[in-house]
C-alpha cells in the first residue's frame, strides 16, 4: 500500500502505527519520507509535506484543534489570543505528561464533553472552549464576528457545555452581529455598561450608516486598527462626517486604542458629549 495515499486518507497526518495495521510496510514508510514525499515532525507521527503544522500536534495526542486556535483557523476575529497551539483531548486521556517536543507551545485542554471528528472543532464549539483562556470581553468579540457571518446562531450559545452559566448569560445578552470590528464591540459593550442607550449600525440615509447612535442624539464612529494606512477610508468616513453635520447631528470618532485600551476614558468623552448637546 502506497503511504503517502494512506495518510492522505488520514487527512494529510497519520501515526506511524495506524499505517503499519493497514498493511503499509515499514519500508514504504521510510523510502517516503527519504524521498521527501512524507514528513516526520513528531516521534511516530507521519504527515504530508504542506499539511498544516497543527495536524502532527493533534494527530501525536489523538486531539482536535480548540479553543482561540480554532476560532483562527475559522477566520474570526480575536481581541487577544494567548500563544501557542490549544488542543483538544478527553479528559481521561492519559501518555500526555511527559516533557517531549511534542508539548512545546501545546496547551491541552482536558473536557468530560470531548467527541471525535476533524482536526479543527467546529465554530461554535471553539468559542465555548475560549471561555478557558480569554476574558469574557475577547470571547464576545470573536462571538460577534461570527454571528455576523452566519457561523453562529444566538441560540447556540446557550447550548454551550464549557462556558460558566454566568458567562453564557451574559454573552447571550450582550452579543450583537452588528459590529463590525474589534474595537466596535469593545465600544458598545462599554457603553451599554455604561446605561447609555446604544443603537448600532444607525442608519443615515442613502444606504450609509454610523457605528453608533447613542442616545438618539450623539452619532459615535470608531476607527479599525489599520485605519491611518487606508487612505481611501480615510476619506470616506470625513466625508460622512460632514454629511452628520450638515444635516444638525453631532459625531464624535474615536481610535482603535480609545475602544481597546481606554474604554473608560471612551465613556466618559460621550457623556460629556451628550452633555453639550443637551445643554445647547
Amino acid at each position: 500500500m502506497d503511504p503517502v495515499r494512506a495518510v492522505m486518507r488520514l487527512g494529510g497526518a497519520a501515526r506511524r502505527g495506524t499505517l503499519l495495521a493497514q498493511g503499509v510496510s515499514r519500508r514504504a514508510i521510510d523510502a517516503a519520507v527519504r524521498d521527501g514525499a512524507l514528513s516526520r515532525p513528531l516521534t511516530g507521527v507521519l504527515t504530508l509535506p504542506h499539511t498544516y503544522a497543527y495536524a502532527a500536534h493533534a494527530c501525536y495526542f489523538d486531539a482536535r484543534v480548540t479553543c482561540v486556535s480554532a476560532a483562527r483557523e475559522h477566520g474570526l476575529r480575536l481581541l487577544d489570543a494567548p500563544e501557542g497551539l490549544h488542543l483538544e483531548i478527553a479528559a481521561g486521556r492519559g501518555g500526555t505528561a511527559s516533557d517531549s517536543k511534542a508539548r512545546e507551545g501545546v496547551l491541552l485542554h482536558r473536557t468530560r464533553t470531548h467527541t471525535p471528528g476533524n482536526r479543527v472543532v467546529s465554530v461554535g464549539r471553539a468559542l465555548d472552549m475560549m471561555s478557558h483562556c480569554v476574558s469574557p470581553l475577547a470571547q464576545l468579540v470573536a462571538i460577534d464576528h461570527a454571528l455576523a457571518l452566519g457561523a453562529l446562531r444566538r441560540s447556540q450559545i446557550a447550548d454551550f457545555t464549557v462556558t460558566p452559566l454566568a458567562r453564557r448569560r451574559w454573552l447571550e445578552c450582550a452579543a450583537d452581529p452588528g459590529a463590525g470590528s474589534v474595537p466596535e464591540t469593545c465600544a458598545r459593550v462599554a457603553m451599554r455598561a455604561a446605561g447609555l442607550h446604544v443603537v448600532v449600525q444607525a442608519p443615515l440615509g442613502n444606504g450609509k450608516r454610523a457605528d453608533f447612535l447613542v442616545e438618539g442624539i450623539l452619532y459615535v464612529e470608531i476607527d479599525g486598527k489599520s485605519y491611518h494606512s487606508d487612505p481611501g477610508q480615510f476619506t470616506q468616513d470625513r466625508r460622512r462626517d460632514r454629511g452628520i453635520v450638515a444635516e444638525r447631528g453631532s459625531v464624535i470618532r474615536f481610535a482603535y486604542a480609545d475602544a481597546v485600551y481606554h474604554p473608560d476614558r471612551l465613556v466618559a468623552d460621550v457623556v460629556a458629549c451628550l452633555e453639550a448637546i443637551r445643554a445647547r
